[in-house]
């Protein structure tokens, strides 16, 4: 039975701890410990306390069933978590093992103490040490964005100098060596300055190789600053030189390309007529060089000017203990060489130059591209002349060589093919009859148009008569006309005793086959006995006497004539032919030559004391010179037949006073080309063609004109 309490007494109940006391009867004391040091059993009292009168008459029922509920958790966990509770039992058991270890240990600790106390007191000394220290990495700290900037120069000089800052890398160069001198002994700056000399370097050769690529005068000028500057070469002679070598690499460079260009852009299955593959080279060789000489010459003057080479002293200082007199021999040296490098230069160029036109002029057998190329080579050196540079006199040779061996190769092939002719006639037996001339009736001697007071270069009509001469007429006139494209006065000596030459050749192989077929025809009449064959034999030496008559008389002075007055303009007449040449030609077929008699134009004279005209004519003349009415009747024929022939159409293209037709024959295998000139001033050649009518009764002659 609950004991009653006084009134006053009952906040006292409210206070766990009297509670707590009140209920310390009736707790077993193993459980009192536990009540009496947690928390939760203050918590508890203090909520009983707070509890109504129901809730807590309900208490131990809930208790109870709470207590039930922990007591079937328990149960649960203990069989479900078994295997921990032998674990944790077993740890149990090694820690105590562990305890009793660690026992021992503590009094092996208590042993070595004395000894922990020294090495504290070592600890003490050397972490003064690490203070100091820790002082000077405080100070570096401090000045950490200064150091961090003197780091950064290397890098940073060597990101100047890839991206083309050389002006900003030097400076950083600058500002390492004033640092270098002004600490000499920190190894840092030494380490430093030795990178930026690495870079340095690397901006020389940057610098050295922009000017061995295109550049312009501004960029070449800043680059020889940028290397003045660095004092990378003992004297200014060195730095000119390296700049002229640089651009000679360059310049090499550019015509190693172009040879591999016109090796790849030439086809060698291809037949290179005329030399067109040298011709093409040739032609952008010159080009390029006179653009590159001009860029490399005006560059130079640009930046290397006069006042540069007294500078030249200034790198080249005495050494110690030399005298004054070899001081200023080697100023004088430097001066000199600096004055001198670039006419050097030019003539190195200059011989390259002229080796690379000896090596491929020769590869050109068209006279056309050699005239292309010297106009080229004058303007070139038109062009250079205004840098100093006028070379046009030193080229000249080169191009009067290859003309001359193209003329007399051309000249040999024409020789060759008309003696060939007579000698192949001579071989076979062939009767002049049937080669020697056209099938028409023909005069057996030269008209007076052949006559050297002849003012106008045409081919004589009468050389159509006679296939092989019109033949070889054809090719000397196409070898002249290619020859007045490029017509070096040097040569006509030469050409003219070479054509004099092969007229000689022609006229001895002539002279050799009309012997020969004359001889073996009149053979043939004797044999015959016949009339036919004695007046057959005559007309073959009619045919033979005409056609040497036609070649000596007529083609020969012809063909003189148009050299000299057709190409070169009548300049040089007489020079390169000995005294005579016309007359031993005549001398050498004589034999074969008819005797011409010269007809006089009739003149018409007023007589005025009968006041009437008097006709004096080839009669009258005739008569004072005894000759028979037969010959002026003969010469009265030919006369008409040559006005006859003068009043037939001509085409040709007059060049001044004279004018140079080519003769065409169409019965041979292949007719000769119009020769077509570029220049408005040169000879434009007209094709004539002779061709045989047999169906028709005219005389079968007919001017085609070709254009």
């Amino acid at each position: 039975m609950a004991a009653t309490l006084p009134p006053n007494t009952l906040p006292d109940l409210l206070d766990h701890d009297v509670l707590l006391t009140l209920l310390t009867p009736a707790i077993p004391p193993s459980k009192l410990d536990l009540l009496t040091s947690s928390e939760w059993s203050k918590d508890y009292l203090t909520r009983l306390t707070s509890m109504s009168l129901d809730s807590l008459s309900n208490e131990p029922a809930l208790l109870s069933e709470e207590q039930t509920k922990i007591r079937s958790e328990l149960k649960d966990l203990a069989f479900r978590e078994y295997p921990s509770f032998i674990h944790a039992n077993e740890c149990r058991l090694e820690v105590h093992d562990t305890m009793d270890q660690l026992s021992s240990h503590l009094a092996t600790f208590t042993r070595t103490v004395p000894s922990l106390e020294s090495a504290c007191h070592d600890f003490t000394a050397q972490a003064a040490l690490l203070t100091q220290d820790r002082a000077r990495v405080s100070t570096v700290l401090d000045s950490h964005q200064a150091l961090l900037d003197i780091l950064e120069i290397p890098p940073l000089m060597e990101t100047c100098v890839r991206n083309g800052y050389y002006a900003e890398a030097m400076d950083l160069a600058a500002h390492v060596q004033r640092l270098q001198l002004r600490h000499p002994t920190i190894p840092l700056i030494a380490q430093i300055a030795d990178q930026v000399r690495a870079a340095s370097e690397l901006m020389l050769t940057q610098l050295v190789t922009l000017l061995r690529r295109p550049i312009k005068l501004p960029a070449a000028m800043n680059v020889v600053g940028y290397l003045r500057r660095m004092e990378a070469f003992e004297n200014e002679v060195e730095l000119r030189m390296v700049f002229l070598k640089c651009r000679d690499d360059y310049l090499r460079g550019l015509v190693d390309a172009l040879k591999k260009e016109s090796l790849n852009g030439f086809n060698s299955k291809v037949i290179d007529r005329g030399g067109v593959e040298a011709f093409e080279y040739l032609k952008k060789y010159i080009d390029l060089q006179r653009e590159q000489l001009f860029d490399i010459i005006t560059q130079y003057w640009s930046i290397f000017s006069e006042d540069h080479v007294s500078s030249a002293s200034a790198y080249s200082l005495p050494l110690p203990f030399s005298s004054s007199s070899s001081a200023s021999s080697s100023t004088f040296s430097n001066s000199t060489a600096a004055v001198t490098i670039l006419p050097d230069y030019i003539v190195h160029l200059l011989t390259s130059f002229r080796q690379t036109l000896a090596t491929h002029l020769p590869q050109i057998t068209d006279i056309s591209y050699l005239s292309s190329l010297l106009t080229q080579l004058m303007y070139c050196g038109m062009s250079l002349g205004r840098v100093g540079l006028d070379f046009r006199h030193l080229v000249t040779t080169y191009f009067e060589t290859s003309v001359e061996s193209i003329i007399l190769r051309l000249l040999d092939a024409a020789e060759r093919d008309a003696v060939s002719r007579l000698v192949n006639a001579k071989n076979k037996h062939e009767p002049p009859s049937t080669w020697m001339a056209v099938k028409i009736t023909t005069s057996t001697t030269p008209v007076s148009t052949l006559s050297s007071s002849s003012l106008t270069v045409t081919p004589p009509t009468l050389l159509m008569d006679y296939p092989p001469l019109a033949t070889l007429a054809n090719d000397l006139l196409s070898l002249f006309n290619a020859l007045r494209l490029l017509a070096p006065a040097s040569l006509l000596p030469v050409i003219r005793a070479r054509l004099e030459q092969a007229h000689d050749a022609i006229a001895v192989a002539l002279n050799a086959y009309a012997a020969d077929a004359l001889a073996h025809v009149e053979a043939v009449a004797r044999r015959k006995a016949t009339p036919a064959a004695m007046m057959e034999s005559e007309s073959e030496r009619s045919i033979v006497s005409a056609f040497v008559a036609a070649y000596a008389r007529c083609l020969v002075p012809f063909v003189r004539r148009a050299l000299v007055e057709g190409v070169f303009g009548g300049v040089g007449v007489g020079i390169g032919v000995e005294e005579g040449a016309e007359t031993d030609l005549e001398v050498r077929l004589g034999e074969w030559l008819p005797v011409v008699v010269v007809a006089q134009p009739t003149v018409e004279v007023e007589v005025e004391a009968e006041g009437e005209a008097v006709e004096v004519g080839v009669e009258a003349e005739a008569e004072a010179e005894g000759q028979t009415e037969i010959e002026v009747v003969e010469i009265q024929e030919r006369e008409e037949e040559e006005e006859v022939r003068k009043a037939e159409p001509e085409t040709h293209a007059a060049v001044g006073n004279f004018s140079v037709e080519e003769v065409v024959l169409e019965d041979e295998a292949e007719p000769a080309p119009t020769a077509e000139p570029e220049g408005g001033d040169d000879l434009v050649v007209e094709t004539v063609e002779i061709v045989e009518e047999r169906e028709s009764d005219d005389d079968g002659v007919r001017w085609i004109g070709g254009d």
